[in-house]
């Protein structure tokens, strides 16, 4: 405050890791369903380098650069059409914000072009 007497302010700092529960996913590996559909992702995939991104939609992620970086990719090194996909599985949030619906269809616009 004023008057010139100290104010002291108390700060505190810590890590806070976000992540995931990876035991939960290894015990889903052993579900039915999640071996069926591994075995169909191999299958799908066979032969073929895959890059697998995982990420909420979000300005801060970069999927749209993540995406241009793919299309410049296959354009300097054609050799790589067809044996280099990008899996991105993009979750989505607040997508009652305009801004979020703009960039979910930015990606789809650039998806849309890659493929061709």
């Amino acid at each position: 405050g004023g008057g010139g007497g100290t104010t002291r302010h108390s700060v505190r700092v810590d890590a806070f890791p976000i992540g995931i529960d990876p035991d939960r996913f290894r015990r889903a590996l052993d579900a039915a369903e999640v071996k069926g559909r591994v075995l169909e992702l191999q299958r799908q995939y066979a032969g073929v380098s895959v890059l697998l991104g995982v990420d909420r939609v979000d300005y801060i992620k970069g999927i749209p650069h993540k995406l241009l970086a793919m299309e410049t990719l296959l354009e300097t090194h054609p050799q790589y059409v067809g044996r280099v996909v990008l899996l991105q599985i993009a979750v989505p949030t607040r997508t009652d914000v305009p801004e979020y619906q703009k960039l979910r269809a930015a990606a789809h616009e650039l998806v849309g072009r890659i493929n061709g």
